[in-house]
This record gives C-alpha cells, sequence and structure tokens, in this order.
C-alpha cells in the first residue's frame, strides 16, 4: 500500500472518529441540560411569583423625601424575596448590597435598553440571576434602582430545549465536518509532500547509483528523520565510491603482481628446465658439471619455493587465518640474538648488520616467528634494492613513552619521495624497482604492516641517510607502571 494511500484512509479514520465523538458529545450534553431542567421545573412559578412583587415594591417605592431611609426599606422588603438592591443616583452608586464585582457587572448593563415610556419596571433574565429594574426622578436626580436575584425567572420548555439542543448541535457537527474535512486536506497535502519529496530525492539517487554515478550527492534539509536517512544514503554513497576505487586500486595492483610473480617465477624456472635440460643432452658430462647443475637447479627451486610461500603467508593474513603465539621477551635480548643467528647468512648476501641500544628495559608481547618474519622482510628489501656491493643496516632501540621503538635503517638511496607514503600498500612497487627482475612481488612490506598491526604497533617509514623503517611497539614494562 502506498503513503499516499495509507494518508488517506488514516484522515477518513480521524474524521469518522471526530463526527463520532462530536455527536456522542451533543446527546450527552442535551440530556444533561434536559434533566437539569426538568428538576427544576417547579420551582419556576415560585420564582416568577418573587418576580412580580419585587416588581410591586419597587413599583410602589417613594423615595422622594429622604431618599436613604426609602431606599433601605426597600431594600430590607427585597430581601423577604431573596433579592439584594442596588440603587445608583446620576450614574455613581448611592446604595448597594453588591460586592465589587458584581457592582461591576451590574453597572454594565444597558440601562436604555431596560428603561420603558410607561415607567413601568423591567426585568433583565439571564441562566442565573434576574435583574428588576427602575427609574424615578427626583427633581434633577435620576435613582436607577435594581433588585438582582441569585436566581433565573426565565422558563424554558422540554421541548424548546430539545429544539434548540438539535439545532445547535446540528450547526455544530455541519461546521466541524467542514473544517475537519479542510484540516484534513491541507494537511494531508503537506503530509505528502514531507513524504515524497525526500522519497523523490532516494528513488533519484538509487538510479544514479545504478547507473554507475557515485558522485552526486542528495541535498534535502526536510524533516529531521529523512534528513537522518539522506545523510545515511550520501555516506552509504561515498563508501561505495571509496570501495570501488579501493577495489580499482587492488585489482590494477594485483594485475601488476600476478604479472610480477610470473615474471619472478618465469625466471628460476626457466633456469630449472635449462640446466635439467642440459644435463639430459649431456652438455653436463662431468660428475662436478653435473654437481654444479643440481646445485644450481636447487637453489633456483628454493627461490620459488620461496615466493609461492611469501604468497601464501600473505593471503593469510589477508583473510586473518594467520594466529598469532605471543610471549613476553626482552627485546633487546631477542634482537641481539636474531642479528648473531643471522649475520652471517646476510654478510653472505652483501649486508653488515649493526645492532645499537639506547633502552635496555623494554618488554613486548611478540610472536617470536612472525617477528622474525618482519626483520627478514626488511633487511631484505634493504638488500634488494642495495646499489652498491655492500649494504649496510643498522637495528637500533629506543624508549618512546608508553611503546618501544625498533628503528632498521640502511646506508642506501632510500625511496623516492612520492613513493614513500605507499611502501607498505599491498602489491606496491616504486617506479624503479617495476623493471628489475630481482626485486620479488612487492608484498614483502605489505607482510610487515600486516604483522607489526597485528601486534596492536604501528609503522612509518622516512629517509635519513637511506630508507628507515620505524617499528612502535606496547612496552609491556612501562604499561604495568
Amino acid at each position: 500500500m502506498t503513503i499516499r494511500r495509507q494518508l488517506f484512509i488514516s484522515n477518513i479514520l480521524i474524521i469518522l472518529f471526530a463526527i463520532v465523538s462530536l455527536l456522542l458529545s451533543i446527546f450527552l450534553i442535551g440530556s444533561v441540560l434536559r434533566l437539569a431542567y426538568d428538576n427544576e421545573w417547579q420551582d419556576m412559578k415560585n420564582i416568577d411569583e418573587r418576580v412580580y412583587e419585587v416588581m410591586t415594591l419597587l413599583k410602589e417605592a417613594d423615595i422622594k423625601e429622604r431618599p436613604m431611609e426609602r431606599v433601605e426599606s426597600l431594600a430590607e422588603q427585597c430581601r423577604q424575596y431573596e433579592y439584594v438592591l442596588h440603587v445608583r443616583k446620576n450614574g455613581g452608586t448611592f446604595f448597594s448590597e453588591l460586592n465589587r464585582s458584581e457592582r461591576r457587572a451590574v453597572n454594565a448593563l444597558d440601562a436604555d435598553r431596560l428603561k420603558t415610556e410607561s415607567g413601568a419596571p423591567r426585568v433583565a433574565q439571564s441562566r442565573n440571576r434576574t435583574v428588576v429594574y427602575d427609574a424615578v426622578a427626583v427633581d434633577n436626580d435620576l435613582y436607577e434602582i435594581m433588585a438582582i436575584g441569585k436566581t433565573t425567572s426565565l422558563q424554558v420548555s422540554t421541548r424548546e430545549l430539545i429544539e434548540m439542543a438539535v439545532a445547535t448541535g446540528t450547526v455544530l457537527v455541519f461546521v466541524a465536518v467542514i473544517i475537519i474535512i479542510l484540516l484534513s486536506r491541507y494537511f494531508s497535502y503537506k503530509m505528502i509532500d514531507r513524504f515524497m519529496v525526500p522519497m523523490q530525492k532516494l528513488i533519484d539517487g538509487a538510479e544514479r547509483i545504478q547507473e554507475g554515478n557515485f558522485d552526486e550527492m542528495i541535498y534535502y534539509s526536510g524533516n529531521s528523520e529523512f534528513a537522518l536517512v539522506c545523510g545515511a544514503f550520501n555516506d552509504m554513497q561515498a563508501s561505495l565510491r571509496r570501495e570501488i576505487q579501493r577495489n580499482a586500486v587492488y585489482e590494477k595492483s594485483r594485475i601488476e603482481m600476478i604479472a610480477g610473480i610470473s615474471h619472478d617465477l618465469r625466471t628460476p624456472l626457466t633456469s630449472v628446465r635449462g640446466y635439467i635440460k642440459g644435463m639430459l643432452d649431456g652438455i653436463a658430462n662431468t660428475p662436478e658439471k653435473q654437481r654444479q647443475y643440481l646445485i644450481t637447479a636447487y637453489e633456483q627451486a628454493g627461490n620459488m619455493e620461496k615466493l609461492l610461500q611469501q604468497l601464501f603467508l600473505f593471503s593469510k593474513l589477508e583473510t586473518g587465518n594467520m594466529p598469532l603465539t605471543l610471549q613476553q621477551v626482552d627485546l633487546c635480548t631477542y634482537l641481539k640474538e636474531y642479528i648473531q643467528k643471522n649475520r652471517e647468512e646476510y654478510s653472505r648476501r652483501g649486508a653488515d648488520i649493526l645492532f645499537t641500544s639506547y633502552y635496555d628495559d623494554g618488554i613486548v608481547n611478540i610472536d617470536v616467528d612472525q617477528i622474525d618474519r618482519v626483520l627478514g622482510n626488511i633487511i631484505d628489501n634493504s638488500i634488494k634494492y642495495k646499489e652498491k656491493d655492500r649494504v649496510q643496516v643498522t637495528v637500533s632501540v629506543y624508549e618512546a613513552a608508553q611503546e618501544v621503538l625498533v628503528s632498521v635503517q640502511d646506508d642506501g638511496n632510500g625511496v623516492p619521495p612520492e613513493s614513500l607514503p605507499y611502501i607498505f600498500e599491498s602489491y606496491y612497487r616504486t617506479s624503479e624497482s617495476k623493471n628489475r627482475a630481482q626485486e620479488g612481488s612487492g608484498l614483502g612490506l605489505s607482510i610487515v604492516k600486516y604483522i607489526v598491526e597485528a601486534h596492536h604497533g604501528r609503522l612509518l617509514a622516512r629517509n635519513r641517510g637511506g630508507l628507515e623503517i620505524l617499528i612502535y611497539l606496547k612496552d609491556e614494562h612501562r604499561a604495568a607502571e
């Protein structure tokens, strides 16, 4: 069911409910009024008799001599019929048994409408009081005498009461229906606009996304709920755009990686096939030459295995399937042992490893095998990119607030400044290295990033007399203080 139809049905129900409520209220009010007047009907005749008596008293009153005494006597006589007296002289109060608020109400009466040419007293009536009015001229003074009763002499028959209630109720119902219909129509259009304007914007936005347009945003600042929805839609669209751009970059990087791995695998594979074919063709015709061929083929196969292992490791890290086995170790002791264990191998490959420590109390929780891989990948990267026969790599330890800083710095040419922010990204290679077969697949430093961040650490890279990799790890010794 559409929103427009739902709004229409809900408004019809509101109108019907309002009409039923109005009719029920009129019926209940009419019933109460009828019951009330029926109960007071017998007193109406007595009240009329009292009015007549009071009118007679005012007509026979003679205040030309001693007005105050005559007025006081008249007031006493009126009190017998439950009336109080109020007298005005030339518009001002001459005598009154009323309180201040009642006096203001009586003074507000339109005296001109109560005067008669015959001079007979006149009665003004309401639902809750009766006023008997008479005016007497004494010399140049005008005395306005008013007797006010606390009850009413107004008689209304049952038939008149019913007819009045029906007429009043009919008018009320008709007016109420007209007002409700007009208001309902007005608010329906307003609500439809509030719903449909942002809804149409969302529909248009969804169609743009379906067509591949992720640049045009939804601009809506109306109703707060829909503003939130449109804002969430814009956030989703921006997230989709970023994700598509990221996937495009990843896809390009993956294609480059596949090309690089294919090239890196083809070289040792061709070498292995060449040496094996040389042996099969009898080129290696001496035991020494055969042994040399086999050693070379074995080394090339080892290079292929290493490359495939690196690719497999990266795949496990990227999918989160590489659990860590953490243990608390003394960082300086660990680094000294690592360098001592691998110094000869690195020296054979053309790297001289130095170690300096400026902080000997660093205790860290690490997976030793994975941190071995981190250091190995960084140093391998320095060896691969060296521009001279030998490269010097310095491993240093520093104190850094609640962290321990491990610096791995070589004395090479560093990384081009435009490439420095991207060297830890997956599949990234600097422009200088893309055409160098020995550089590998570009996964080494991205593996370093995955492992360090899995240890809740962080990485930085900078050029300082060569490339320097900064590894920050949480210092368990200082954190416990």
